[in-house]
This record gives structure tokens, sequence and C-alpha cells, in this order.
């Protein structure tokens, strides 16, 4: 079975609000050797103005609505921050149209570390 990286793309983009300016989410895929994809969205770094970001950050992503989608069977929900300097996150781990899947929804914009996860 494909994992369809473009729909879940889109439906993270269906319910995710920006407050600010910003109007860009950052997308990270990738495949595990057992077949889980782990995938992650945050708000986008991209839009810069010499030094000084041009927009804010703040943001509501409907968890509730998305969890609704037919496409989406969750297991787990979690909220997690591997490091002292990292940011919370909300993990949901489940299937996606029945792939084995982990999505991380980061609040703040991911520094674009060699491990994404």
């Amino acid at each position: 079975m494909t994992f369809d990286e473009a729909k879940l793309r889109s439906l993270v983009e269906k319910h995710w609000h920006y407050l600010g300016d910003c109007n860009q989410i950052d997308f990270d895929f990738y495949q595990t050797q057992l077949g889980i994809w782990l995938c992650s969205a945050s708000p986008s770094v991209t839009e810069f103005d010499g030094l000084n970001y041009v927009c804010s950050f703040n943001f509501n992503f409907n968890l509730s609505r998305f969890l609704m989608e037919s496409e989406v069977e969750y297991e787990m929900l979690s909220i997690e921050s591997r490091y002292e300097e990292s940011k919370p996150c909300v993990k949901i781990s489940g299937r996606f149209e029945g792939n084995p899947f982990v999505l991380s929804i980061k609040t703040e914009p991911d520094p674009k570390e060699t491990v994404p996860f």
C-alpha cells in the first residue's frame, strides 16, 4: 500500500490556521525499515527580512477535527519534549489510509536537524 503524502499534507493544511501573516507549513516524511511513516509539520521559517522574521508563528491546529477525518485512525495521542531546549509537540500514532504512521505537530519552526524525528 502506498502512502499518500500529498493527501496527509492537504488534511493538515485544512485544520491548520495561522493567526498571523505566515501561511506556510514545513513537512517532512520518512519511512522506517519497519514500514512506519514518520511525518512532521511545523511553521515555516522561510520568510525573512534581513535578520528578522516577517511573520508570526501563532496558529491553531484543530486536532479534534483532524482526528475525525475518515483517513485517520489514531491509537495514541501524546505530547512530547525530548530535549531541554526543544518545545513540546503533539504526536499522533496510528494509521493513515491503512498505513502505520506517526505525525508530529511542532509548535515552532523546525531547526532542520539531521534526523527530523
